[in-house]
């Protein structure tokens, strides 16, 4: 369920010459070439922002337990928790000790950060709770409800533009670990509560969830911990922007080889308004990377 398992984590023209027919005589002139329509030039940078802003706001909603504790689930020291700024974590409320194990059942474990730098190198201030369900063990069949309390973010988006987003509201998170053929993998799902909302401080515009789902995969080597794969997957998941409706659907893959050289498969479509407008895709860098075709809203 840590971060580190999780994400250890974007026309040419025919030209024809017009020939003559018979006759003798010369051919009236074509009329021009329509103009061709201006591209965007932060096109493709706004349907990566776009791509990207409902992982950040899993991120924000459940950074307590994403950057609070380790692989094993246990507290960390807010030294390894944030490389500048601070964090302060809670169970149920009350303070726990550092390298307590989250217990199973019903617990809610919480952070409050303060300009605290992440290990995604996302900047991260205000609050974080968790309130989770571990019927077995703290690794398995993990559901939680995961809130973001004005959680502003500032990070780098996988198109190398700066964003300053705040998120507020919650969305429903389960968690599942599994061994096997010498491989960790974790599978994860997050569903943004309808009315959640990511706020683009820049801009002042708001991106708010509607319905959908976000899902993410991936596996490490159990021997070395050199990651394996790692998926996103939307599932229908809708927003509005503005005036427009955006829905994310697809599957993008990265898999890790020799020197953990990244080979991208797979596809997400990004349609506004019913029409299809970028697809979506891992690059050999492993970021994100997009092929836009049509409008994207700006946000």
């Amino acid at each position: 369920m840590n971060a580190t398992s999780l994400r250890s984590i974007f026309a040419g023209a025919l030209i024809g010459a017009l020939a003559s027919c018979g006759g003798g005589g010369d051919a009236p002139a074509p009329p021009p070439a329509p103009a061709p329509a201006p591209v965007d030039p932060l096109a493709q940078q706004r349907s990566v922002a776009l791509a990207e802003a409902p992982l950040a706001f899993s991120e924000m909603a459940a950074a307590s337990v994403f950057f609070g504790t380790d692989d094993a689930i246990k507290v960390l020291v807010p030294a390894a928790i944030c490389s500048t700024g601070n964090a302060v974590v809670s169970l149920d409320g009350a303070a726990v000790a550092i390298g307590t194990t989250l217990p199973t059942g019903n617990h809610v474990f919480g952070g409050t950060f303060t300009g605290c730098r992440t290990l995604f190198n996302s900047t991260l201030t205000g609050t974080s709770t968790f309130a989770y369900s571990a019927p077995n063990t703290i690794l398995t069949n993990v559901t939680a409800t995961a809130t973001a309390g004005a959680m502003r973010r500032t990070a780098m988006t996988s198109a190398g533009e700066s964003v300053d987003w705040t998120g507020t509201g919650s969305g429903v998170y389960t968690f599942n670990e599994t061994t096997a053929n010498g491989e960790i993998a974790h599978a994860s799902s997050f569903v943004p509560s309808n009315g959640a909302l990511l706020v683009n401080n820049a801009t002042g515009t708001t991106m708010t969830f509607v319905s959908g789902e976000l899902r993410e995969s991936g596996a490490i080597n159990v021997s070395n911990g050199a990651p394996v794969s790692y998926s996103v997957e939307y599932r229908a998941l809708t927003f509005s922007v503005g005036s427009s409706t955006v829905v994310f659907d697809g599957v993008i893959t990265k898999t890790f080889g020799v020197n953990n050289a990244i080979t991208p498969s797979g596809e997400a479509q990004m349609r506004v308004g019913g029409t299809m407008v970028a697809r979506l895709s891992f690059s050999t860098d492993g970021n994100f990377v997009a092929n836009v075709s049509g409008a994207v809203p700006v946000w």
